[in-house]
């Protein structure tokens, strides 16, 4: 099973982030709400380099954050928007749950 990686900062020098861009594995997937959904806005993903070396790993927002933060028209291409439900559903479908401070 994949792990599912769960982080709600999304400052680059945030250590939180940091950690979990350096434990991702391949076929992991990283979940990023609340503030963490800054991290996923085009020009700060590539900065982070985050996916370069781990082009499997599956990256997902909440769109409640995306939303109200403004932010539909500056998400990184390979971020997708789910729902609380789909949040729900990945909890569900992936072990462990990994949450970065």
């Amino acid at each position: 099973m994949s792990t599912l990686h769960l982080a709600n900062h999304g400052g680059p020098t945030h250590p939180g982030l940091r950690s979990c861009l350096q434990y991702v594995q391949s076929g992991d997937v990283i979940l990023l709400y609340e503030d963490g959904v800054y991290a996923a806005v085009m020009a700060l993903w590539e900065k982070l380099g985050a996916g370069r070396e781990l082009p499997d790993i599956k990256l997902y927002v909440l769109d409640t954050d995306v939303q109200a933060r403004g932010l539909d028209d500056r998400l990184h291409p390979d971020a997708k928007q789910i729902d609380y439900a789909g949040f729900v559903r990945l909890t569900e479908a992936c072990q462990p749950v990994v949450s970065w401070p």
